[in-house]
């Protein structure tokens, strides 16, 4: 717990009680109850203060307030804007990198260490997975990366910490709406500035966030998009106006395979992304799949015009799952036998894989009928109740989803 410190003073309409705050190299947070104060008002109510800047700072009115529970409260990053009492203020030394630098000067995070620390501050991790560190350093020094990662390696990592270390706005590029709104969602719990468009939003959501993407100084790091939208005239106008003012900094093209037309999982919006290395020149692109035969690996390098990129690898086994087969055509009723494996496994989510969506609605249903929390989910569905199934699934109000599988792709993302 940092040292606690009390000075009266007044300065203009201000009553505040200020200690050591002029030192504007500083990360730090300021809170008052109107939210978050500026760093420069902060300084200019210090002016002339001869107090040692070497200590630790905290700045409260001389009443009986919670210091520890506001200091604790922002340590854990509960929220971006902690609404604290009355003209009482904190500040944080460097070393806690909050999200959001107060100053107006940005610079670029980079190094080891420093970068671990970004981990282990926003995601609360100790150290970076697998190829993770290799692709983000790439990025940062402005390489153009392929990388592939195994379902759940944490690709996501590889674009949100460069976001998060280096001035601008991180373009993600994604196929799965789904995916957008949870990690856009999981972002903003823990204070990243990030959004998504799509067109499962109301039109004034929309023209907010594209208007503050025209801003001179939007808010924002991570902007998800489809690729649907970047293939449009109006949307890549706003696009490259941003690039010219050098607010991109990194493009990350998620689920890189549809690019391909030798992959199982061609998609022909994806064939547009080909355009962005002439229209976003000097952008490093990131590509990032779980599903890359060699010959896809070279198409998708090709299709989107990487330069010279790093390509990693990371190995698929995973020592953590356990791995069973079953002969269904040896089982009396494959339903039963399913049925009786949930139950045996107790209060447990679960995944269940079809290839048709016919056979997820008649299994879900199966399952429902035989006292199992169940829902099917699959392209046949609208938006709003593949969003509710989804949403139930992560909250643990359905035990089990029966999908086609392109639900895990986001889902274990």
């Amino acid at each position: 717990m940092p040292q606690l410190f009390e000075t009266s003073e007044r300065k203009g309409s201000k009553d505040v009680k200020i200690e050591m705050c002029r030192n504007l190299s500083w990360h730090r947070a300021f809170f008052t109850n109107d939210g978050l104060l500026d760093a420069e008002e902060l300084a200019s109510m210090t002016e002339g203060d001869g107090r040692d800047k070497k200590n630790p700072t905290i700045i409260r009115r001389k009443q009986n307030l919670d210091v520890p529970t506001l200091i604790s409260s922002v340590l854990r990053q509960q929220t971006p804007r902690l609404q604290a009492p009355r003209n009482s203020f904190l500040v944080m030394k460097k070393g806690l990198l909050p999200v959001k630098n107060i100053c107006h000067k940005e610079k670029k995070i980079s190094g080891k260490e420093a970068l671990v620390k970004l981990l282990r501050w926003h995601f609360g991790h100790s150290e970076y997975r697998g190829k993770q560190l290799e692709a983000i350093e790439a990025v940062l020094s402005g390489r153009d990366c392929f990388c592939l990662m195994p379902t759940g390696g944490g690709k996501s990592i590889c674009y949100q910490i460069p976001a998060l270390a280096k001035p601008g706005i991180v373009l993600v590029v994604s196929p799965l709406i789904a995916l957008m709104e949870n990690q856009v969602m999981a972002l903003k719990e823990k204070g990243v500035a990030a959004e998504y468009l799509s067109s499962t939003q109301t039109s004034q959501v929309r023209n907010k966030i594209q208007g503050e993407l025209e801003s001179g100084n939007p808010a924002m790091r991570l902007l998800y998009v489809t690729p649907e939208l970047i293939a449009t005239t109006r949307f890549m106008a706003k696009l490259t106006k941003v690039h010219a003012r050098g607010l991109l900094n990194l493009i990350a093209i998620d689920e890189a395979h549809c690019i391909s037309t030798w992959g199982h999982d061609f998609r022909p919006s994806y064939r547009k992304l080909s355009s962005l290395r002439k229209r976003l020149p000097d952008i490093p692109m990131l590509a990032l799949t779980a599903t890359a035969v060699p010959k896809v690996q070279v198409d998708v390098i090709e299709s989107l015009n990487m330069e010279n990129p790093l390509v990693l690898k990371s190995s698929f086994n995973r020592p953590n799952i356990y791995y069973e087969v079953r002969f269904k055509d040896l089982l009396s009723d494959p339903y039963v036998d399913l049925t009786d494996l949930i139950k045996s496994c107790g209060d447990v989510c679960g995944i269940v894989y079809c290839l048709e969506r016919a056979t997820c609605d008649d299994l879900a249903s199966h399952l429902s009928k035989n006292g199992i929390s169940c829902a099917a989910y699959h392209a046949g569905l609208n938006n709003k109740l593949r969003s509710s199934v989804l949403d139930d699934w992560i909250s643990a109000k359905t035990q089990v989803v029966v999908a086609t599988v392109a639900f895990g792709k986001y889902v274990l993302s």
